[in-house]
């Protein structure tokens, strides 16, 4: 299959559009700029010819016209740089934000394996590189619209010094655009190994308490050391394509400086060509290799700004990174009927899950035992749509979930996994999340039902306390009570508890249980358990063992007709 050529600088015009009417002053103002960059040059020259023949009141003027010039100029860059900041610093902003909103489209097995870190390179950095760059190019065609400008007015004055600049721009700019186009295979190097870096750092920063219990600096910081280290060598190497075209240009420049040197001597010598225009010429002796310098940054700059889009191209439409597919049928408030129907789910090449079927039925309380391995989690997994199942339906109330919108899904079904992610905000503002007009009667009744008031009143900053990144100031109990109290405030239909009490010692785990089978009677509640001691007042248990039901029931009767259940059981009991 041909693979689809991109237009990526269509796509950046894309995020220009909104600011034409700047992106006109900008323009306007370079071309000024550029044009008085070129004149100049050629006021001086003749000022400095005035003075020669001894016409001074002639190079007053002059001396005065390029003051009032210059001057003008200030004020013209000023207008061209305050514009450009305004558009340079909104185009980062809205970059930024649109690959955020996509970033959160993307299906979240994407995130399994790839780092958190890639993903906030390409936020964070890659649209004020792109900005950045974007200034760049903005500059650079300033100077060569006044740097050809100068070209043509030098092959007029003298059309042979004027084919030896051409000669010269022509040689320089060949092995220029060759020595760039290298340069940017070793910057999109760099931007792989930059993620991978950023990865590794971001789980350094995020998992430092961890590290030192586990006595893992030495080890994390080799992985820091290699990863830098990879950068510096493709950042060397770049360097030194680089360098070996700088050398060339500066020999061929200094060779082309002592030609016209000659030549312009023989010509001023001989009447060919005036001293003024022989001092406009030898002014301008650098404008050739600045030229080339500027068309070789600029070849470079392009090919950096397209991996950069490329970059967030593959976020934004989503061709390397697959977007989560709704569909578009509304619901406000999900019955609680849940089927699971010949559900085939693989990992790899390994089944997980083969011709699965189970039925839960609205307002009952289900719990789901089994085995390490046996398939419990996927289960919660597949019917939060983290995973797509490879064969077979999931269906919510007789529809099959895929049909449901983004909304009416997410709004009917909860999660709460055994180590819940707990943002860097205060207890309120975490709860506020879920429902923003959150009362305090409110927010004080859930903490209540999750068995975390009192704890919370224990704090000197109560409700307002800080919880730290991740939750880091709570322990593994309070961090899951907090996620039980924001699933109870958000009021799905559907709530799914993935191991909720593994960390919570016997007293809390015993009003937790409670709590959760207090909602039976208006919530469709299914829970993941390893302690079959928290789940014996379930309506049911559902058994599975390598991704099939082998049992389903009360306790009571599973204890009586399930050998495999009771061992379970047992097990837990000798280890108790």
């Amino acid at each position: 299959m041909k693979k689809e050529k991109i237009n990526y600088w269509k796509f950046l015009c894309g995020f220009l559009k909104p600011y034409k009417i700047y992106l006109l002053v900008i323009i306007i103002c370079g071309i000024i700029y550029s044009a008085i960059n070129a004149i100049i040059p050629i006021i001086e020259s003749n000022i400095l010819a005035a003075i020669g023949t001894s016409l001074f009141q002639q190079a007053i003027r002059l001396g005065i016209i390029v003051l009032i010039i210059m001057m003008a100029v200030n004020v013209l860059l000023w207008i061209y740089n305050v514009t450009y900041s305004k558009v340079y610093q909104s185009i980062v902003k809205n970059m930024s934000y649109r690959l955020s909103k996509e970033t959160l489209l993307i299906e979240t097995k994407v995130f399994d394996s790839h780092g958190s870190g890639e993903f906030i390179n390409r936020i964070n950095r890659d649209p004020a590189r792109i900005a950045s760059l974007m200034n760049n190019i903005r500059n650079i065609i300033t100077y060569m619209i006044a740097d050809i400008g100068v070209c043509i007015y030098i092959m007029v004055i003298n059309p042979l010094i004027g084919l030896l600049f051409f000669i010269l721009f022509a040689i320089l700019y060949v092995i220029g655009v060759k020595a760039a186009k290298k340069k940017a295979e070793w910057r999109k190097k760099r931007n792989e190994v930059g993620d991978q870096t950023s990865s590794t750092l971001t789980e350094m920063v995020r998992g430092i308490r961890d590290i030192k219990l586990l006595n893992l600096k030495s080890l994390f910081l080799n992985q820091v050391d290699e990863k830098l280290e990879q950068e510096k060598m493709i950042d060397y190497q770049a360097d030194v394509v680089m360098e070996k075209y700088y050398r060339f240009n500066n020999i061929a420049s200094e060779i082309f400086l002592v030609v016209v040197l000659i030549l312009g001597v023989y010509f001023v010598s001989h009447n060919m060509l005036s001293l003024a225009n022989f001092i406009v010429i030898y002014m301008y002796r650098s404008r050739p290799r600045q030229l080339v310098t500027h068309c070789v940054r600029l070849k470079e700059i392009l090919l950096e700004v397209k991996i950069m889009a490329q970059r967030m191209y593959e976020i934004i439409y989503h061709t390397n990174f697959p977007r989560e597919q709704f569909g578009t049928q509304k619901a406000s408030k999900f019955d609680g009927f849940i089927e699971f129907k010949n559900v085939t789910f693989r990992y790899t090449d390994r089944d997980i899950l083969k011709d699965y079927n189970m039925t839960i039925h609205p307002n009952e309380t289900v719990a789901i035992v089994g085995k390490t391995g046996a398939g419990k989690s996927t289960i919660f997994q597949l019917l939060t749509r983290n995973y797509q199942v490879n064969q077979g339906v999931i269906q919510i109330d007789g529809d099959d979930i895929r049909n449901f919108d983004e909304t009416s899904f997410y709004n009917n079904i909860t999660m709460i996994p055994q180590n819940p992610y707990i943002f860097h905000m205060t207890i309120r503002e975490n709860l506020q999340l879920v429902k923003e007009d959150l009362t305090d009667e409110e927010m004080k009744k859930v903490c209540k039902i999750a068995c975390l008031d009192e704890f919370i009143e224990s704090l000197p900053s109560q409700y307002d306390t800080m919880i730290g990144e991740g939750g880091v100031n709570l322990s593994g109990g309070e961090r899951q009570r907090l996620s039980i109290a924001r699933a109870l405030l958000k009021k799905s239909e559907i709530i799914l508890f993935d191991e909720a009490t593994s960390a919570l010692d016997n007293r809390t785990q015993a009003s937790i249980t409670k709590a959760i089978h207090n909602l039976s009677s208006e919530y469709t509640v299914l829970i993941i358990a390893h302690r079959l001691s928290t789940i014996k007042e379930c309506h049911r248990i559902i058994v599975i063992d390598q991704g099939k039901i082998v049992g389903d029931g009360t306790h009571q009767e599973l204890l009586k007709t399930n050998p495999y259940y009771k061992s379970l059981y047992q097990e837990e009991l000798s280890q108790d």
